[in-house]
């Protein structure tokens, strides 16, 4: 039922709309005419489309968007610096603990992220620190807790031959990655 009352809807309001073009006034469709103010309130145009195809043969093109992405800023390369120290950190704790092995040689690599990301996110975000705010602020916790990560890297690899750096190389990479996670 609810089918056939939208056919006839349909049906109603396009004979209304070809009767009232047929009922239209002439000088409503003649652009060459200047309209008098107040005389009329509606004023219909025409668009001639056969120029505007003309002028568009020869550009098929997809039109480009407004706004491209650079492949490259500071922001990404922070972003990704972050995700190479928590890597590191993960391949350092699943690689067999030899010297000079892989173990010390991704340890020391996520050190050397986690500083380069500690250091880019100084660089991008110095306006976005405002210890005004407290540690509430979700800009100052990520750069605290990004601090204290890199902190623990560090502490792991420097005391590395000594034994016990686990705990701190532990507690580096959960503090990164609750970095991390709190911004992206």
């Amino acid at each position: 039922m609810k089918k056939y009352l939208a056919i006839c809807c349909i049906l109603f309001s396009w004979n209304c709309s070809a009767q009232a073009q047929e009922y239209m006034p002439e000088h409503f469709l003649d652009l060459s005419v200047k309209p008098q103010p107040y005389t009329s309130y509606i004023q219909l145009a025409q668009l001639d489309t056969a120029n505007l195809n003309a002028t568009h043969e020869g550009h098929n093109e997809e039109k480009k968007p407004l706004f491209k992405s650079r492949p490259v800023t500071l922001n990404k390369v922070h972003k990704y610096l972050g995700y190479a120290s928590m890597v590191s950190a993960v391949l350092t704790g699943l690689s067999p603990k030899t010297a000079g092995g892989p173990h010390e040689l991704f340890g020391t690599a996520a050190a050397a992220f986690g500083a380069a990301a500690v250091l880019s996110g100084f660089a991008f975000h110095y306006e976005d620190i405002n210890l005004a705010g407290g540690f509430g602020d979700p800009d100052n916790l990520h750069m605290l807790l990004g601090i204290l990560g890199t902190a623990g890297y560090a502490v792991a690899v420097s005391s590395g031959e000594d034994g016990g750096h686990g705990g701190p190389g532990t507690l580096g990479a959960l503090s990164m990655a609750m970095a991390i996670k709190l911004t992206w």
